[in-house]
């Protein structure tokens, strides 16, 4: 479900700009264009395993609001169980072994990554989460973005949610729920399995050396595109969600 650099990294200490609302239901962090701005389009963010809260995902919101006038939505749809910030800190301790005292802390880091890994895969297991994002992104369709372009952009765990959305099968009454996806270090995604169904655009962001898909899973995915060539579709090493969105999202009319 995850890897041990889902649980890694580090914090950003800009403030975000954003405002907290309750959406459609669900808590959402606000990002919006400049006052007297009309959005271009609505981008809404399933996030990686550390939450709606988490601050590096709040100031990624700001950056795609001022970047493209993108009205974007940063939801809770963990219901509050997100994996803590702390744990990006145990985990490259879990990992050090330069001395003897390294070892002797293992077990406790272990123990803390252990517990984020079980509470995320257990109440936030794709059959759970899958109903709330839906009805998330159908309500938004249905509402403020039903004459608007709607993107997702989806990072590690959420990244099987935003290429699942593009499916058919996700549609309502013959519309789509969005009109492009991106995701960047993409978790959960079957190969074979859910990216012969695509139906909207949708960009993979892959790392050169990325723990969930590896190179023989990588060139599968690049084939299963090219054979879908109705489709525009594509696999980048580069974070390019903004240029994506402007060049799927500016042209939609409903």
């Amino acid at each position: 479900m995850s890897c041990p650099a889902c649980f890694s990294g580090h914090v950003h200490e800009g403030q975000p700009k954003g405002r907290v609302e309750t959406i459609h239901g669900r808590p959402t962090y606000i990002a919006e264009p400049e006052e007297g701005k009309q959005p271009k389009g609505i981008i809404i963010i399933v996030p990686d395993v550390f939450g709606w809260e988490f601050v590096n995902t709040r100031i990624l919101a700001d950056h795609y609001s001022a970047g493209g006038d993108y009205l974007v939505y940063l939801i809770d749809f963990m219901d509050g169980w997100a994996a803590p910030v702390s744990t990006m800190e145990s985990m490259p301790l879990l990992m050090k072994n330069d001395s003897i005292w390294d070892w002797v802390w293992k077990p406790y880091y272990a123990a803390q990554g252990l517990s984020s890994f079980i509470s995320v895969a257990t109440f936030n297991r794709y059959s759970v989460a899958w109903p709330r994002v839906h009805s998330f992104f159908e309500a938004v369709r249905k509402n403020e973005g039903a004459k608007l372009g709607i993107g997702a952009a989806g990072f590690c765990w959420g990244g099987r949610y935003v290429v699942n959305l593009t499916h058919e099968e996700s549609f309502v009454d013959g519309v789509p729920l969005v009109d492009a996806s991106f995701t960047g270090h993409p978790g959960l995604i079957k190969i074979p399995g859910d990216l012969e169904k695509i139906r909207k655009p949708v960009s993979l962001a892959i790392g050169d050396n990325d723990y969930l898909l590896s190179v023989h899973q990588i060139e599968g995915v690049k084939e299963i595109f090219g054979n879908n060539p109705s489709v525009p579709t594509e696999v980048t090493a580069e974070e390019q969600a903004l240029e994506w969105f402007s060049r799927h999202l500016s042209a939609v009319k409903y």
